[in-house]
């Protein structure tokens, strides 16, 4: 599923590789907390 996701910022890469690279960084460690909460949540909510 987020790989999906992280075929879009390419574009900008081009344009602005280092800006993109340290976005890239920062939207997946937010993905992963998001996700990580998102499972917590859900669990709960299923129990």
């Amino acid at each position: 599923m987020e790989t999906v996701e992280f075929g879009k910022p390419s574009l900008t890469s081009m344009r602005s590789p280092t800006f993109s690279i340290a976005n890239f960084m920062e939207l997946s460690d937010s993905i992963g907390s998001l996700n990580g909460r998102i499972k917590q949540d859900s669990a709960i909510f299923i129990a």
